[in-house]
């Protein structure tokens, strides 16, 4: 199948059906990024879920850093002020998504507000599981770092 042979693995979850004969574009452009997002490198795991990427830890340590007036702006606020990097709106609400889907975010909506036309913003705060796959990533990184303070410096 077209797409097993793009996504490297040898099972496509709830797309099985699709074969070699259907159009990639016709799958409406956002399956492939789903099974690759999804299944990730090799289909592993860390603990109860997938690894989370350098982007994916920065937003959760922020909703972290804000506490409980976390909402999209201030997301990208104290990413951009601690990281000294511009990140775009689309980025923090894409990721923001992700990491709710992956059970790693949990939200609410807030009261609606006259500023902002009578919309309500969504707060976000970390689940447990989030505050694990932190735990996880900073383990694995300290490990990658053991070793290097000779070719890196002392660090």
């Amino acid at each position: 199948m077209f797409l097993q042979y793009l996504t490297g693995v040898n099972r496509l979850h709830k797309y099985q059906s699709y074969k070699t004969s259907d159009r990639f574009f016709g799958l409406r452009g956002s399956v492939f990024p789903y099974i690759v997002h999804n299944v990730g490198i090799q289909g592993e795991t860390v603990g109860d879920h997938a690894p989370v990427g350098e982007f994916e830890q920065l937003v959760l340590l922020a909703v972290l850093q804000i506490g409980d007036s976390a909402y999209g702006v201030p997301i990208r606020n104290e990413i951009e002020h601690r990281t000294g990097r511009t990140v775009s709106r689309g980025a923090v609400y894409t990721t923001l998504d992700r990491l709710e889907a992956k059970g790693l975010l949990g939200s609410q909506l807030g009261d609606p507000t006259p500023e902002r036309s009578g919309k309500a913003k969504r707060y976000y705060r970390v689940e447990s599981s989030g505050i694990e796959a932190l735990k996880e990533s900073q383990k694995a990184l300290r490990s990658m770092w053991t070793g290097l303070e000779a070719v890196l410096g002392e660090l």
